[in-house]
């Protein structure tokens, strides 16, 4: 008999241990690859970036698969900007804080407000460039405006600290309430624009 790479040999005992242990080998493989399964839902669904499955061909990538295949489809504003995470990371890819800076500036242009907010971020810290306090504002506002809490918070931050605007500890406070309670502004802010 050819066994399988993940079944055990129970071929010295008796029959009950060996009918009792293979059943119990193959349910121990079908819960690894349950668990697997969800780790790898987990992974996606946190965006750690180290797996992506296609749906429509349920087939599983890794992380140089996927990169590859996001870099193809540059014209999407998610694609490029989880190619930038890819970039920013070094999954996939190479690490490059300027690639990723590109990639994130290209989908925040798209209008992804994730993206804007990435841009932003990169912008406030000097990831891939120069820091320039007004540009950061300046995007954190643009994903503000379509909904984004972080970017929400973010804004709080600078008005604070008076970063690429005047500084508004009042305006700064409301933002950060707001944050908290998982409530978005924008819709005030946007009206009064």
């Amino acid at each position: 008999m050819v066994r399988k790479k993940d079944e055990w040999d129970f071929g010295g005992q008796s029959e009950l241990t060996q009918e009792l242990g293979h059943e119990a080998s193959q349910r121990l493989a079908a819960e690894y690859k349950n668990a697997k399964s969800s780790k790898l839902k987990s992974d996606l669904a946190a965006g750690l970036m180290n797996w992506l499955m296609d749906t429509k061909k349920n087939v599983v990538w890794d992380e140089e698969t996927a990169a590859t295949e996001w870099q193809r489809d540059r014209g999407n504003a998610v694609s490029t900007r989880l190619l930038g995470v890819a970039y920013e990371r070094g999954r996939g890819k190479e690490q490059s804080d300027k690639d990723a800076r590109r990639c994130f500036l290209k989908a925040a242009m798209m209008g992804d407000a994730t993206a804007q907010r990435y841009v932003a971020g990169c912008y406030l810290r000097g990831v891939g460039g120069d820091v320039n306090y007004d540009e950061a504002f300046r995007w954190y506002t643009k994903a503000f405006n379509q909904g984004d809490l972080k970017a929400q918070a973010a804004l709080g931050d600078m008005l604070d600290a008076g970063q690429g605007c005047d500084r508004d500890a009042d305006e700064a406070r409301t933002y950060y309430r707001a944050s908290r309670a998982g409530k978005s502004l924008a819709t005030k802010s946007a009206a009064t624009q």
